[in-house]
């Protein structure tokens, strides 16, 4: 059996996100990439300050401020 893995619904790739400040650069996401099929469920868990929200913004339709690079998309179109 050839069977064909179904196309990403969220797919993000390469992403980075930079929080500056007067004390200098925080890179809470380094080149994040990550795929999410229709039915699967995703949780981010981590302690504050860990990146969880900057993650999640990659999938809202606004971007937040201090996205370096990459791309995200859903069902193929561009976020």
């Amino acid at each position: 059996m050839n069977a064909t893995a179904p196309t990403p619904k969220l797919t993000v790739e390469s992403v980075s996100k930079i929080f500056r400040t007067a004390r200098g650069e925080t890179h809470a996401l380094d080149f994040v990439s990550l795929n999410v099929r229709e039915g699967e469920f995703v949780c981010l868990v981590g302690p504050s300050g860990c990146g969880k929200s900057a993650t999640s913004s990659l999938w809202r339709k606004k971007r937040c401020a201090g996205s370096a690079g990459g791309r995200s998309r859903w069902s193929s179109r561009a976020l």
